[in-house]
């Protein structure tokens, strides 16, 4: 039922699918925090943020994996997306990568985000700012 909600998709005849979006949710909710572990220890809050650093790398990968779903037609990005997205930028601009799974994760909730367009936007965000390809 998660994953059903979560990424507005149909019953899918492979499970292994499913474990693969769902794991995309998991990789970024240990780190997901918006204000960056500001209030932790400076020692822990770097290594938190590394962790973080860590898991967006992890995420990026999965998301590579999973490809966007070409059957999203029904459901369009919003107009708060382009926001979204800059507020990501803005994170990542600061090495806020705890800030960056928090917004991730609104995204996922609120976009398509396994829609073609949004999906390459997402991928290309991510490896722009984590310096991967």
């Amino acid at each position: 039922m998660l994953i059903t909600n979560l990424f507005n998709r149909k019953k899918r005849k492979k499970k292994q699918t499913d474990m693969e979006l769902f794991r995309l949710y998991t990789v970024l909710t240990g780190y997901d925090d918006w204000f960056n572990a500001e209030f932790d220890e400076p020692m822990e809050r770097i290594q938190k943020n590394i962790g973080a650093k860590q898991a967006l790398c992890e995420y990026r990968q999965q998301l590579l994996k999973v490809g966007p779903n070409k059957n999203l037609e029904e459901r369009n990005v919003s107009e708060s997306y382009p926001k979204r997205l800059s507020k990501i930028e803005d994170a990542f601009s600061e090495e806020k990568y705890m800030r960056v799974c928090y917004e991730l994760i609104s995204l996922m909730y609120y976009e398509p985000f396994l829609k073609e367009g949004v999906h390459q936007d997402i991928v290309e965000l991510l490896e722009r700012n984590l310096n991967e390809s």
